[in-house]
């Protein structure tokens, strides 16, 4: 039987997904399951889940630049960005060596701002990992996903409250961007595709 586990739910994106996605899942809140506590991570049972699919991601505060930007955001940028990704990916293929794991990158990591680095450099440490790890392990499917700008509360989180809503959404509308239902479209398609 095919069965999903979700982390990541109270995402924007997640939110539209979970009504398309056709099969049994279990998906977990940021609170319920917090990517940055290896321990957790480590001792979770993957082993029952075709494809698990982690929606967790953080670049809180890169709008300061990479000076004025706090350590605690960059250093949780690194462990939710890249660490987690590698220990989710390391403990879910010991147990399910044939599973398949989904994540979300960033068009940051082609072409970069220097504000950004750390949140890029941290996306882009995961494709290479992860891109080396698939090339050695070939039964354990790695699917990234990269999506452009999304019309999310990702930048509204990244602003860190210092600009409303309505701001975020103008900020979306300077550059190319998509809708988070057209979005959870193409990931349920790809869901589907994989399992």
């Amino acid at each position: 039987m095919k069965n999903l586990l979700i982390i990541g739910k109270d995402s924007t994106i997640c939110q539209h997904l979970l009504p398309k996605i056709k099969c049994p899942y279990t998906a977990f809140t940021k609170k319920e399951f917090d990517v940055t506590d290896h321990g957790k991570i480590q001792n979770f049972n993957f082993a029952p889940y075709t494809m698990v699919i982690n929606f967790a991601g953080h670049s809180r505060g890169t709008f300061r630049g990479p000076l004025e930007n706090t350590w605690n955001n960059q250093l949780d940028q690194i462990m939710v960005n890249f660490a987690a990704n590698i220990l989710i990916t390391k403990t879910y293929c010991q147990q399910k060596p044939n599973g398949s794991y989904m994540w979300f990158s960033s068009v940051s990591t082609k072409s970069c701002r220097p504000y950004q680095y750390v949140y890029a450099g941290s996306k882009l440490a995961s494709e290479y990992a992860l891109t080396a790890f698939n090339q050695e392990y070939k039964n354990f499917k790695i699917i990234t996903m990269t999506l452009g700008r999304v019309v999310t509360n990702h930048l509204f989180n990244t602003f860190e409250g210092t600009r409303s809503p309505q701001e975020c959404v103008e900020e979306y509308k300077k550059s190319p961007h998509k809708y988070p239902e057209e979005i959870a479209d193409t990931i349920a398609q790809r869901i589907e595709a994989e399992i």
